[in-house]
């Protein structure tokens, strides 16, 4: 089922965010963000004659308030244009030619938009900011185009909240594995330096 996955990931993440980190405003709008998008996840904004779902507006509106609080505005509003642009393009060409899609359709389109935004920046908070204005606006090309062929189509649909949830596993995923490291490097010089009589 469709959804499920966006679920169980943001509540996972929630989980984590409110019982196991530290307090602190970070951890407070993470948890709130999270939360709100769970609840939203049934909701369908009319926007027109298109409809939006509630929790890719939550999303699109985080990510924003992320990026205006980022020192490079104009640098990150541009990669998260390139991103959508990817995005939307990925979504055209599977439609158009199905069988580049070797694997689980999910995983595969998760997976390349994780590498894509990961190498635009080295801090978490902003490519979760550039990943999720990216995809919901590329998700809104595509949607807005398909339903002009008659087609309708939510925008920001289960299928969509799915891939941006694994992505942003994938995320939280790579900023622990680099917490870890630099904790393990930290200990181990700290040790060395002790032994040769260096002071930490």
């Amino acid at each position: 089922m469709d959804g499920v996955i966006f679920l169980y990931i943001h509540w996972l993440l929630w989980v984590i965010y409110t019982f196991f980190v530290q307090r602190t405003k970070k951890r407070l709008s993470i948890s709130a963000f999270l939360l709100i998008s769970i609840l939203a996840f049934g909701l369908d904004v009319p926007v027109g004659k298109y409809t939006i779902n509630g929790s890719a507006l939550i999303i699109f509106g985080y990510s924003f308030l992320i990026l205006a609080r980022s020192q490079k505005q104009i640098v990150s509003a541009c990669m998260s244009l390139a991103v959508a642009i990817a995005y939307c393009g990925a979504l055209f060409f599977e439609s158009v030619s199905p069988i580049w899609i070797i694997g689980p359709r999910l995983w595969m389109l998760s997976f390349l938009a994780f590498a894509l935004v990961y190498f635009m920046s080295r801090f978490t908070m902003t490519r979760i900011g550039i990943w999720g204005i990216g995809a919901v606006f590329g998700e809104t090309l595509f949607t807005t185009y398909i339903n002009e062929l008659g087609y309708e189509k939510i925008i920001g649909n289960p299928m969509f909240l799915d891939i941006y949830a694994v992505v942003l596993l994938f995320f939280t995923i790579a900023a622990t594995g680099s917490f870890i490291i630099e904790s393990l490097e930290g200990m181990v010089s700290h040790r060395i330096k002790r032994k040769v009589g260096v002071k930490p």
